[in-house]
């Protein structure tokens, strides 16, 4: 999903770059942690269960795990997965729909996909399906870094297909085609597994692009291709100028001080992510004693009603500062 590039949807909306290095946070601690940390408790719901891990299903292993606070957790982590995922969904389904709005692109695709999600043959066959369409998505992401970071560098002309007036990319679309027969290939002869195709994929669709941009025009100079180059630098260097003299005059405008309501309540946040800890390690001195599910259940509570109350506080006094530093800006021009 990461490679190939399904969170664009979302890093579009950032305000600096480095937010980009998001994405690997999240799939290094999000999804490879969580996973391997859901192997572990789905072993240990398995052996209490006395059954095959393959015969429980996320909720049976958080609630042997955590009790009530496990399925909260698989409640919460469904719904922040699924909500970009819808997002993006839901964008893809509108530029077939130009007609129907943002909205109700989305509402639909989430209605849909949660019907859908509700029949067995689909979550319990969900960790290939996502492999396979993350695999299908790796070719586009290549295609997309090298189209935009790559061909610069390498002395071609962007979106040159555009310029050419082509209304289907043809390279991409051989590239893409030959990238999802060489899995196939590889994976159905036993040379890797579905799960490590990502990397020699994104060599080669990166190869095939560029190969098959530069036979088919990438290399030709187009005046439209200059002009967008032109602009696009200049609304750049606009763009880190005004963000360079947000961040210097937010740094002017003194921040608001916590109250002590927020003050305590961060505090009792912090309080509530230690008693978690302390009762995981007491479940595990104890051999998973079952008595230790309600505390860990209420040290959750307090942790998300505390927390959201301290970030929806400081929102509000990051916004106040914001304001204050245009308020500032406006009266010294």
């Amino acid at each position: 999903m990461h490679g190939g590039m399904g969170d664009m949807t979302l890093l579009r909306f950032a305000r600096y770059s480095r937010y980009g290095f998001f994405s690997a946070l999240g799939m290094f601690i999000g999804h490879y942690m969580a996973w391997i940390c859901a192997g572990i408790m789905g072993a240990g719901a398995a052996i209490i269960l006395g059954t095959a891990i393959t015969n429980l299903d996320p909720g049976a292993v958080a609630y042997q795990a955590l009790g009530t606070c496990g399925i909260i957790a698989v409640i919460i982590a469904g719904w922040t997965t699924s909500n970009p995922t819808i997002y993006r969904a839901g964008l893809a389904f509108s530029s077939l729909n130009p007609k129907w709005s943002r909205e109700k692109s989305t509402i639909v695709v989430g209605v849909v996909t949660t019907i859908i999600a509700c029949f067995p043959f689909v979550f319990s066959q969900l960790l290939g399906f996502v492999g396979i369409m993350g695999l299908m998505m790796a070719p586009v992401g290549a295609i997309i870094v090298a189209e935009h970071w790559l061909f610069p560098r390498i002395g071609l002309t962007r979106y040159w297909s555009q310029y050419k007036g082509n209304n289907t990319n043809w390279a991409a679309i051989i590239t893409w085609l030959t990238a999802l027969a060489l899995s196939y290939v590889l994976e159905q002869s036993g040379v890797l597994h579905l799960f490590f195709l990502l990397i020699p994929i994104w060599i080669y669709s990166t190869i095939v692009y560029c190969l098959l941009s530069i036979s088919m025009g990438a290399k030709t100079r187009f005046a439209e291709s200059e002009i967008a180059e032109a602009a696009e630098a200049s609304r750049r260097q606009e763009e880190k100028t005004f963000l360079d003299g947000l961040s210097k005059s937010s740094t002017q405008v003194s921040k608001e001080k916590s109250t002590i309501v927020v003050s305590v309540a961060t505090y009792t946040a912090i309080a509530s992510l230690v008693a978690c800890l302390v009762i995981g390690v007491m479940a595990f001195v104890n051999n998973g004693d079952s008595g230790l599910h309600t505390p860990l259940l209420i040290a959750t509570i307090i942790y998300f009603i505390t927390a959201t109350y301290v970030y929806l506080a400081n929102t509000k006094n990051s916004k106040s500062d914001s304001e204050s530093s245009t308020v500032a800006n406006a009266t010294q021009n």
